[in-house]
This record gives C-alpha cells, sequence and structure tokens, in this order.
C-alpha cells in the first residue's frame, strides 16, 4: 500500500521534527543517532548514509546521488547502529519480484528505486560512525551486504564495525543480549563525549565467542 520512498520519508520527518524542534524540547541535534533492526536497520542505514541536504545545484546527494525528498532537509545522524539489515539491492537478480511489493517492481523494471533504496549506493568519506551486527547463519538476510558495506565506508575512512554472532540466524541475532550491550558501548562512546571529538576508531570484524 506504501511503496518506497513511503518509509524513508517518515523517518525523514521524524528526524526533521526533532531539528525543527531542538530548541524547544532541548535536543542536541550533533547527538543524533538511528538504531534498527532488519527493515528497521536498512532504514537506519539509509537515513544516516543518505545525504539529502542541497548542493551548490540544488540537487540532492553527494557525487550526484538523487536522494529523493531532500526539501528541508534535517540533521544528518551522528552515529548508526543496523543489526540484519539489507544493505544492497543493486545487485538482486534482475528479474525477481521478491521486493516488488516495496520496491514497486523487478530490478529490471525499476532500476533507479533498487538503487534509491540501497545504502551501500550513499556511502561517503562523511558518513557517520556505524556498527553493524549480524547473524553468522541468517538466511534471510546475507551477511555479505552489511560486510561489504562495512569495508566501503571503511577504505573511505569512516569510523566502522561489523559484529557476527556464530550460529545465529534473523531472529536469533535480534533476540541476542550481547548485541544489544555492544550496540550500547557504541553509542555512548560516539556521543556522549564532546560533540565535536572524534570516537575510537574501530574498523574491524568482530565475532562474539
Amino acid at each position: 500500500k506504501h511503496p518506497f520512498p513511503a518509509q524513508i520519508e517518515d523517518c525523514r520527518a521524524a528526524l526533521r521534527w526533532m531539528t525543527d524542534n531542538a530548541e524547544r524540547y532541548k535536543i542536541d541535534t550533533r547527538r543524533l543517532a538511528a538504531y534498527g533492526y532488519s527493515a528497521g536497520g536498512h532504514l537506519a542505514c539509509l537515513l544516516g548514509l543518505e545525504d539529502v541536504r542541497p548542493n551548490a545545484d540544488g540537487q540532492a546527494g553527494a557525487e550526484g546521488q538523487a536522494a529523493v525528498g531532500a526539501a528541508n532537509a534535517p540533521a544528518r545522524l551522528s552515529a548508526i547502529v543496523a543489526g540484519g539489515a539489507p544493505c544492497d539491492f543493486r545487485d538482486l537478480p534482475p528479474n525477481n519480484t521478491a521486493l516488488a511489493y516495496f520496491l514497486g517492481g523487478s530490478r529490471a523494471e525499476k532500476p533507479k528505486t533498487y538503487e534509491q533504496a540501497s545504502p551501500a549506493a550513499y556511502a561517503t568519506a562523511d558518513d557517520p560512525p556505524t556498527f553493524f551486527f549480524h547473524g553468522g547463519s541468517d538466511l534471510l538476510v546475507p551477511l555479505h551486504g552489511p560486510r561489504q558495506l562495512m569495508e566501503s565506508l571503511k577504505t573511505l575512512g569512516v569510523r566502522t564495525s561489523l559484529y557476527v554472532v556464530p550460529g545465529k540466524g534473523h531472529l536469533a541475532t535480534f533476540l541476542d543480549a550481547t548485541v544489544t550491550v555492544r550496540a550500547i558501548e557504541f553509542l555512548n562512546q560516539q556521543l556522549s563525549g564532546p560533540a565535536d571529538a572524534p570516537g575510537e576508531s574501530a574498523d574491524r570484524t568482530e565475532s562474539s565467542p
């Protein structure tokens, strides 16, 4: 009923509301983060990595990326936590219709939409620190997506890490308390210090015991 980009537009609206009402509610817009799992992890990545601020030509996005809905762009995030997140739809088989309900058709029919919905398409050097976590046995969302995005961000100099939970599937990883602790530690590290101070570099791939 509400195909893409309705979902990310809702997220942008929430972030924009916080930006617009920051003074009233004493919100520090330099310390905003997104945390999500599965579809929520996808949206957290997309919200944090896309650049919807207009550039000199009045277009949205860095490097010519055409993000949807750039008008009245909100503040950018300072950190991202994404678990079990699909990160790149551009490598799906062209005629696969598994995401047609979400993206309006197959990749062959909607190539630009598949690109716009892919967080990996927006990776740039000014992206916020990002913590990924994923089940090592996740059969619903392949691990290679966040792993490849983490490597891309690392190459660009972005602080990023991936925590892999061995033997856990999609739901079991969501319920794993260890990853919640790790995620909160990451957010505390990125958001609790001086707003303009860099956090600890974390560009490694980890696995739980």
